[in-house]
């Protein structure tokens, strides 16, 4: 029988808070390189005119800030919506994606060992295999456990583990 599980929307905020706070230090970044520029070169930046840095720091804001938007508004909900996970006797399957979507396999015969990270409000179930591991991000705590117990259940059943 083959369990369903799927990411926890609630990782979303902590996601969008954590993107702003990038978004804002590169653009604090580029303002506070764009007022070096006017204190280093101010024979430069004394035309009327705009100058090319101006233009291309600008351009580089605009661009972050449509990024942000595009990033927090469409691909993370999104996103959150493609990811679900499943595990059976036979193996563990993770489809995730949003443009390129993606759906990795692992055989339960394969499987060594399982741990859990938690970061904030983001847990990620990390399953060890022979040859490489696969990550299970942005699960609840809730769904992270049962999850664990059905790949224990399974692994206990085929004499591992």
């Amino acid at each position: 029988m083959q369990k369903r599980f799927y990411a926890d929307k609630t990782a979303i905020g902590s996601l969008r808070l954590l993107l702003f706070g990038v978004f804002v230090i590169t653009v604090v970044g580029l303002y506070v390189l764009f007022l070096w520029l006017h204190r280093t070169y101010p024979e430069y930046f004394r035309i009327d005119i705009t100058t090319v840095p101006e233009v291309i720091i600008i351009a580089a804001i605009i661009i972050l800030t449509a990024l942000y938007i595009v990033i927090a508004a469409i691909i993370l909900p999104r996103w959150f919506d493609e990811a679900r996970y499943s595990v059976s006797f036979e193996e563990i399957c993770a489809e995730t994606g949003v443009i390129v979507h993606s759906s990795r396999h692992m055989m339960m015969s394969s499987v060594q060992y399982i741990t859990r990270a938690r970061f904030l409000l983001w847990v990620v179930v990390v399953i060890h295999a022979s040859g490489g591991l696969m990550a299970v991000p942005f699960m609840s705590k809730k769904d992270s456990d049962e999850f664990i117990k059905k790949c224990e259940y399974y692994l206990s059943n085929r004499g591992g583990l």
